[in-house]
Order: C-alpha cells, then sequence, then structure tokens
C-alpha cells in the first residue's frame, strides 16, 4: 500500500503498516502437525491484511483523502 492514511486515534497522517491477520507460530504448528488446517489457515492468512498507523498502532486508519480525515485535519471534526 503507497496511500497515505489518517489515524483517528493519533491524528497521524501517512503510510500505514500492513500485517497479515493470525499468528505465525499457529501457522507453523498447525503445518507440522495437520497438512489441511494448515494449508487453510495460511491461505486465510493471506488473504487478509489489516493496516495500522505506524506511529501509534492502531487499527483505526481510514484514507487520507476522505471527507472525515478531510474534516479532521481542518479542524472541523464533530
Amino acid at each position: 500500500m503507497s496511500h497515505r492514511v489518517f489515524c483517528t486515534s493519533c491524528g497521524s497522517v501517512g503510510k500505514p503498516r500492513v500485517r497479515n491477520r493470525g499468528s505465525s507460530a499457529i501457522e507453523i504448528l498447525l503445518w507440522l502437525f495437520l497438512i489441511v488446517p494448515g494449508l487453510c489457515y495460511s491461505l486465510w492468512r493471506m488473504g487478509r491484511k489489516d493496516s495500522y498507523c505506524r506511529t501509534c498502532g492502531a487499527a483505526t486508519v481510514i484514507p487520507a483523502d476522505s471527507p472525515m480525515a478531510q474534516r479532521y485535519l481542518a479542524g472541523t471534526a464533530r
């Protein structure tokens, strides 16, 4: 992701940090013991990525060019 986001928690604007959902340790464990659940879990993790704020780590980011972010940046947020 190269777009800029606005964090509604801390107010910072910048590139988001993107992480896969789930746990790498659980994924490895499932692959070691059970092939089919390991495959399903891996596919689920690869298909789902979440954006987080680089400053505070919150998952409350919205596109910086959205109307809500523009209101916050202009200081007229409700």
